[in-house]
């Protein structure tokens, strides 16, 4: 019984499954009271729990028939004892439900949508030039930034350079000096960026985008270029440094041809690089300075790296501003294939990044106009006329207006004025993070859009049993799993627990199954106080004529003596006495401790037969009987009060179909 539950739990809890063949029939298989159950229903529940077993062999369709249908009859006697309509599992089950629902509309909904996009985006790197008119992180004046970000695009359509006004006007000091340049880049770009990478992403080459904001303000964008993406390399490189930055150096450059003559003659990169590679952080390990992507290493570095065509390969001498390296490439790793791995990773990504939200915001449009969303401003304008500053305090009560007023409406759900100031009762710390002189009507356009987003995402949730049948199996696997935890409690497990006259009838009368096994008792013997040669006399005496034997001679003498026997079945005698033989007279060697001067060792004295266990000893098998047997009745009860009938004609047409494959 317990098992079956587990099984159904661990149904509810698994996901949405991918149904594997044709649409679920909705031929019923059998009835449980007239209450139907369909062959998809069965064949969805077959497969999820036999897995690569579901061979739709006869034998294993009808034993998994008769398990589910007596599944069936105990959520049947919880119905009609109306157990659905407990506080507890209603509550239970709308949590549930809401979790479930949240999860799935948003990874179905979004996820899959963003998983590919973003996939799609790394494919490419773009070559990229901006100019950011920053704007503090927590600033809510934005109208300046935003005005210079369109004056600046502006004069950059009447034919401005590009690079003149980065170098002018770009808060960003780092590319300004390269007139904007950012240079390669590739999705996903940082959290708070995915509106700038999005404009990269959708703007043609050569074409100016923006301005687009960021968390750091607002960007003018340039696109100019895009390649397939690089991927990632591991490389290791030879670093001699110029004495100055920037500069020429022929010392240095003079130094890395030497070296590169000496791999030329077939040293040993590794070997070469920790002799004479200036990179103190690389060089210890023959040079390897790891994985790395596109635009983290200067230009000329990146380009040598990503040229080379294969693992083992190394470059020329290479310049960059902090000297001259050869770089060797060691693996190399294209971005790979939208597999199960990769799209749990780009899952995780998302999640953590701002972007779902933005989507999550695209969501909620679709859904308005998919369902005919109409959000009455007139409703909300007679509202407003009737609110002051005290909205924003404890001290705020609802003003008293029509019940009827509709402020908004989306597929056949209607939602009134009075609901939405019931919300904000409800919603306290929604009105009192806004301060006291905060705009009334700003103020109460956020919140009526908080409002309207959470209406909307629940209807969205309340429609997903009809758009989703895995979402639709879900729900019914838990809500029926949850009826059948408390129909077993109360007649199975609380009954078997409570009931102990019940209990010690049925140990009797089985008592015979629960037998201990043969089992050896083992006197572990330990004498102080006695020296080698007669510790060993004693060991063969007592291997010879037994313990008690052997102790009796030497008990007077040795006062030190301490014995005790146990009992152990044959599993926990091999467990602690491994390598010793399961019979009477097997003994452990003779340990002997000189220091201390005590002997020890153990032997077999008896087997004893099998005896019968009292009721105590075997509780734990006992009980889990009595529950099985409890089962069985009460299953034989339910199948007389409650009628069962099976399709057959339905039942041959599943096995045939199934067994086709």
């Amino acid at each position: 019984m317990k098992v079956l539950l587990r099984l159904v739990f661990g149904w509810a809890i698994l996901g949405v499954a991918a149904i594997t063949w044709g649409q679920l029939p909705d031929s019923v298989l059998f009835t449980v009271n007239g209450r139907p159950v369909t062959v998809g229903e069965f064949r969805y529940i077959y497969e999820k729990n036999y897995g690569d077993r579901a061979d739709y062999h006869p034998d294993s369709i009808a034993e998994y028939l008769d398990l589910y249908i007596k599944f069936k009859l105990k959520v049947e006697e919880a119905l009609q004892q109306r157990m659905d309509t407990l506080p507890h599992l209603v509550a239970e089950l709308n949590k549930y439900r809401k979790q479930l629902a949240k999860s799935f509309l948003m990874d179905k909904a979004v996820f899959d949508t963003l998983v590919e996009e973003l996939y799609n985006r790394m494919q490419w790197d773009v070559d990229v030039s901006h100019i950011l008119i920053a704007v503090p992180q927590d600033s809510k004046d934005t109208a300046r930034a935003f005005a210079k970000a369109k004056q600046i695009r502006s004069m950059l359509e009447e034919g401005a350079s590009f690079a003149q006004l980065a170098k002018k006007f770009s808060d960003d000091k780092n590319t300004a000096r390269k007139g904007g340049r950012v240079g390669w880049v590739t999705a996903k770009l940082p959290d708070g960026f995915y509106g700038v990478e999005t404009a990269i992403y959708e703007t043609p080459v050569g074409e100016i985008a923006g301005p687009v904001r960021s968390r750091v303000g607002y960007h003018i964008l340039r696109i100019n270029g895009r390649r397939p993406a690089r991927g990632m390399i591991h490389a290791a490189h030879i670093l001699v440094r110029k004495a100055k930055r920037g500069k020429p150096d022929s010392r240095a450059k003079a130094k890395i041809d030497s070296i590169y003559a000496l791999l030329e003659a077939g040293a040993s990169f590794e070997e070469l690089a920790k002799k004479y590679s200036d990179d103190r952080t690389s060089r210890h390990r023959g040079g390897d300075i790891g994985w790395f992507g596109i635009n983290k290493f200067e230009e000329p570095f990146e380009e040598a790296a990503f040229s080379l065509e294969r693992d083992g390969a190394y470059s020329k001498p290479v310049e960059t501003s902090i000297g001259w390296h050869i770089i060797k490439r060691l693996e190399k790793k294209d971005i790979g294939p939208l597999d199960r791995l990769m799209r749990l990773r780009l899952e995780r990504e998302i999640r953590e990044d701002s972007r779902f939200e933005i989507a999550k915001r695209a969501l909620i449009n679709k859904i308005k106009r998919d369902n005919h969303f109409i959000l009455h401003k007139n409703a909300i304008a007679h509202l407003r006329s009737h609110l002051d500053s005290t909205l924003f305090s404890y001290r705020w009560t609802p003003p008293e207006l029509s019940e009827d007023e509709v402020l908004m409406q989306i597929g056949d759900s209607v939602y009134t004025v009075q609901d939405f100031l019931e919300y904000l009762q409800q919603n306290t710390s929604l009105r009192l993070g806004y301060d006291m002189d905060a705009d009334i009507g700003e103020a109460l356009s956020e919140m009526v859009d908080a409002f309207v987003n959470e209406k909307v995402m629940e209807y969205e949730e309340a429609q997903l049993e009809k758009k989703y049948p895995a979402f639709r199996n879900l729900m019914r696997e838990y809500r029926e799993g949850i009826l059948l935890f408390e129909i077993a409690k109360e007649k199975i497990w609380d009954k078997a627990a409570q009931d102990t006259a019940g209990l010690r009838a049925f140990f009797k009368k089985h008592r015979q199954r629960y037998m201990h096994p043969v089992r050896a008792e083992v006197t572990e013997v330990e004498i102080q106080d006695i020296d080698a040669k007669t510790a060993q006399k004693l060991y063969k005496r007592a291997l010879k004529r037994g313990v008690e034997k052997a102790l009796h001679k030497y008990r007077k003498r040795y006062k030190g003596v301490e014995k005790t026997s146990s009992l152990y079945d044959e599993e926990q005698f091999k467990r602690k006495y491994k390598g010793l033989e399961f019979k009477k007279g097997s003994a452990t060697p003779l340990e002997y401790d000189a220091n201390r001067r005590i002997a020890r060792f153990a032997m077999v004295t008896k087997l004893v037969p099998p005896t019968p266990r009292e009721l105590d000893e075997a509780r734990g098998y006992v009980l889990s009987d009595y529950q099985n047997y409890l089962e069985e009745q009460w299953v034989k009860e339910l199948r007389a009060k409650y009628p069962v009938e099976v399709n057959r004609k339905a039942l041959e047409r599943l096995i045939q179909q199934g067994r086709s494959r």
